[in-house]
């Protein structure tokens, strides 16, 4: 084994640049004490990998693996932890604004991915959101006198608004597909040959494919004419969502777990050893309303734009 460095944080999880005479390689460690349910949505998104994978359609990290679940249990300082290997890719971070035909290839992936139409079950599956998680994050962030904890405890009425909305679409059981389901610039790489390559598949899942269009297409677009480009690939691709409805929308909005993961990082910290969390805790804060219309507006923004 060659030399390793830590190269940043997916969500809770570690990843290390390991360079060994073989190759260089990126590993994710992921979290001690892993529940069962924990893990199945693990493997499931592992599935779905390995399906796009060997379609060739989309460029994705090839797994580095000894078993066929692509997972192994390393014993490290601090336990038992599952590890997943993949080929490093080397290249820049897909920042948008991407160049035209690099947004086409990222429409056209999504497309592809949409048009293989495996089935996620229905909407009758969404979770529900942790109201409790929530008021213990305002109560605790009010007590540690944070800066930001009155306007946390002013969004408020706006989640409850939002997690109300979801409860029709639940009730409808609108079909949902297995997807990406966190397909934006931020899981991309422009390698050194400038394709674009789509990484960090662990959380594919479920989506509304209309709700993930939408999100999709506004992150790797900046205006309206990227954001038309992007759908167009798309289309061509054969992707056949429709853009999703503004009730619909309330599923991604609802969706705060990275908020609170940055928040509940901050609490009873110091702030110095949190600085990043502290700041992108704030901005999450301060930007969610207008996140929120903005979610709102977008289908049929995105409908006028691709017509």
């Amino acid at each position: 084994m060659g030399r390793a460095r830590p190269v940043g944080r997916a969500w809770s999880n570690e990843v290390w640049r390991v360079a060994a005479t073989t190759g260089v390689y990126a590993v994710k460690l992921f979290p001690t004490g892993m529940t069962a349910r924990g893990r199945r949505q693990l493997e499931a998104g592992m599935a779905f990998e390995s399906l796009v994978l060997g379609s060739g359609k989309v460029l994705v990290p090839r797994p580095v693996t000894a078993s066929a679940q692509w997972l192994v249990e390393l014993e490290t300082p601090a336990g038992q932890r599952l590890a997943r290997c993949h080929s490093w890719v080397a290249g820049t971070p897909a920042s948008a604004p991407l160049p035209l035909p690099l947004l086409q290839t990222a429409g056209a992936y999504l497309g592809f991915m949409h048009a293989m139409d495996q089935p996620g079950g229905d909407t009758a599956q969404l979770p529900v959101f942790d109201v409790d998680r929530w008021e213990r994050a305002v109560r605790a962030a009010a007590r540690s006198r944070i800066e930001w904890a009155g306007l946390l405890a002013d969004l408020t009425p706006l989640v409850e608004d939002l997690n109300a909305d979801v409860d029709p679409v639940r009730a409808q059981r609108r079909p949902m597909r297995v997807s990406h389901r966190d397909y934006d610039p931020r899981n991309a790489v422009v390698d050194q040959a400038d394709r674009l390559v789509i990484t960090d598949w662990d959380h594919a899942g479920p989506v509304l494919p209309g709700v993930e269009l939408v999100t999709a297409a506004t992150s790797f677009g900046t205006n309206d004419a990227e954001v038309a480009a992007f759908v167009h690939s798309y289309r061509e691709a054969g992707g056949n969502a429709t853009a999703a409805d503004p009730l619909a929308m309330a599923v991604e909005a609802v969706d705060l777990d990275w908020l609170l993961r940055n928040v509940e990082a901050c609490l009873d910290s110091d702030p110095a050893t949190c600085s990043v969390e502290h700041h992108t805790a704030r901005t999450l804060i301060e930007t969610f309303p207008g996140a929120v219309e903005a979610l709102r507006s977008w289908p049929a923004r995105l409908s006028a734009a691709s017509s």
